[in-house]
């Protein structure tokens, strides 16, 4: 099934793909695009803002080339 498409399942009801989920949120940060972008991928950085409190980054392993998925873990702290 193509991403956007809904068919019907055995059952008669419409079903989607997970693609049709996509959420965008996007934010205007008054910062230089290179501070903004290092924070993103700077594991040191990342650790120290990406989870909200009472949370911390214990692993933020990074990999920004085209294809790789960041792999960032958000814990309770304690």
């Amino acid at each position: 099934m193509a991403a956007g498409k809904t068919e019907k399942d055995t059952t008669g009801t419409a079903a989607t793909t997970l693609l049709d989920r996509e959420l965008v949120i996007s934010r205007i940060i008054d910062a230089p695009r290179e501070r903004v972008f290092k924070a993103w991928t700077d594991p040191e950085l990342l650790k120290q803002w990406f989870a909200p409190l009472p949370y911390t980054t214990p692993v933020a392993e990074l990999d920004v080339r085209p294809g790789r998925q960041p792999d960032r873990h958000a814990r309770p702290r304690g």
